[in-house]
């Protein structure tokens, strides 16, 4: 007798991150599956994507180009057409498990009511948190109610990123459907392991002086961010501790007028780094002391994961999906109400009062989230949910 085919599972992603190819190969390493990873959007073979990354052979990449979606995702016919092919590769290659980011656009609502035709399991996973219910008007909660309730119903299966994830799908009709924690996550070992020589040259690169203390801002410099709160509780906080500065990390549409922002008495202490590779981010990290994110919503933030992996403390938003499972008031740093200037900088000026037994908390809270919310582990309960294999549990 040969030996068995290993099965076949998708994971279709709009475009490959580093964190989408890093989640797809411990998946092609770590479980015996055949992987298909269906990338849907244009920014996965064009478009502004600055990420310098490789496309590893093992994870199956898989692009529909003249079909992709992106600025067009209004075109009906272009969404059709991609449906088409995508449910036509599934069937060619037998595909055993549909693991599905994201709901939001008409090719994936087709493929959720052709799955759940044919009982092809198809596990919806999704950033999405409670949080982002607050304050909607009523006409939006009506049609949410409609349209993410029909792709909850649909679907085989649930992969929230944590417990806002799981009270945001609950709210939608999933409570008591198959879910499986599945949170983002970086290269941890790449992070934790960024070598002194590459810290040191970070530092050179930059220009930033030995001694100081720095607070980390990492992210997209848009309106969402509120990096503007983060200047202003910097600059009512600076004076009480001049041994701290203040580093950006990211690009944007409000670059210059953050900048603008900025006291002339402190652009010696504010530095805008622009946007970073993500070596050059594992090094920032370690270059840095606190991070601050200050966001009105932010459904999961992956830069919080990155920055309890360099040790980093983390002053942020309650309303920061990750922040809520790895931020602890106290242990590795503080949250706060999101716009709310004020106690931004009473957190910040904790921050650095205790910076040294905040940082120290970190790694443990990071690793305590680990053991319970692995992502391929996720993806190894819900094969042997489906009898696809039989308890699959990663060989790491």
């Amino acid at each position: 007798m040969g030996i068995p085919t290993p099965p076949a599972i998708a994971v279709i992603s709009p475009v490959p991150t580093p964190y989408r190819i890093h989640f797809h190969r411990r998946i092609a390493a770590e479980l015996p599956v055949r992987l298909h990873s269906v990338f849907t959007h244009e920014d996965a073979v064009s478009g502004p994507a600055k990420w310098r990354m490789d496309m590893p052979e093992e994870i199956g990449a898989v692009f529909f180009e003249g079909d992709m979606l992106g600025s067009n995702a209004g075109n009906w016919a272009r969404q059709w057409r991609l449906f088409k092919r995508i449910t036509a590769h599934l069937v060619a290659h037998d595909v055993r498990l549909v693991i599905l980011d994201g709901y939001a656009d008409l090719a994936r609502m087709l493929l959720l009511r052709w799955a759940n035709k044919r009982g092809l399991p198809v596990v919806l996973r999704g950033d999405s948190n409670i949080h982002s219910e607050h304050g909607l008007p009523a006409w939006k909660k009506f049609l949410k109610k409609r349209a993410v309730g029909w792709a909850v119903g649909q679907a085989a299966g649930l992969m929230p990123m944590g417990s806002c994830g799981v009270a945001y799908f609950n709210l939608y009709g999933g409570r008591g459907k198959p879910s499986f924690i599945c949170p983002y996550e970086p290269d941890y070992a790449a992070i934790e392991s960024a070598g002194q020589g590459r810290r040191a040259a970070f530092r050179t690169q930059h220009g930033l002086a030995p001694g100081r203390r720095r607070f980390l801002y990492c992210g997209r410099l848009v309106s969402q961010k509120r990096v503007d709160l983060a200047l202003s509780a910097f600059a009512a906080m600076a004076e009480e501790h001049p041994d701290w500065d203040f580093m950006l990390a990211g690009d944007g549409p409000l670059r210059a007028q953050l900048a603008g922002l900025v006291p002339v008495g402190l652009r010696h202490r504010v530095k805008f780094l622009g946007f970073l590779q993500m070596d050059e981010t594992s090094a920032c990290y370690h270059a840095c002391d606190c991070l601050v994110l200050p966001s009105d919503y932010e459904p999961w933030a992956l830069v919080v994961n990155e920055a309890c992996a360099a040790g980093l403390a983390v002053v942020a938003t309650e309303v920061v999906g990750a922040a809520v499972e790895l931020v602890e008031n106290g242990v590795n740093g503080y949250l706060v109400k999101p716009g709310d200037a004020g106690a931004l900088a009473d957190a910040m000026r904790q921050a650095a009062v205790r910076c040294a037994p905040l940082r120290l908390g970190s790694p443990g809270r990071l690793a305590q989230w680990r053991q319970n919310a692995d992502p391929v582990a996720a993806v190894a309960l819900a094969l042997e949910k489906w009898a696809i294999l039989p308890s699959a549990a990663p060989s790491r």
